[in-house]
């Protein structure tokens, strides 16, 4: 759901060239499965910026609070991101995730909202 969030947060550029993916990460020959992150850019391509929120929860990742890097450089690092869904921003409003993310961002912006005094 973060990955869910995230997208609609981006800036609209960034939303127009971003992916909302769910897949697998295969880390040291490791599958790593049923995760979600965003990537932007052309899917295809080694060079689109791979971005996961909550890669932490897997222990094979756990050093790492998030990850924002090039697919390639992640490759690299013998870290796979593979996407078996890509939605679109536009897509995504069709997912289950949607109602859920919508929820989060009505919390986080009643939350963002509060005086420092009710904090």
């Amino acid at each position: 759901m973060s990955s869910a969030w995230l997208l609609h947060e981006l800036p609209w550029p960034l939303r127009v060239r971003s992916s909302y993916c769910f897949g697998d990460i295969i880390v040291a020959n490791q599958t790593l499965q049923f995760h979600c992150w965003i990537e932007v850019g052309n899917p295809t391509s080694p060079h689109r910026w791979v971005i996961d929120l909550t890669c932490d929860q897997y222990e094979l990742l756990a050093d790492r609070a998030f990850v924002c890097d090039r697919h390639s450089t992640l490759v690299n690092l013998a870290i796979d991101y593979r996407a078996l869904l890509r939605l679109s921003a536009q897509q995504l409003r069709h997912d289950p995730v949607w109602h859920r993310t919508q929820l989060l961002a009505k919390g986080m912006t009643r939350w963002f909202d509060r005086r420092p005094s009710e904090l």
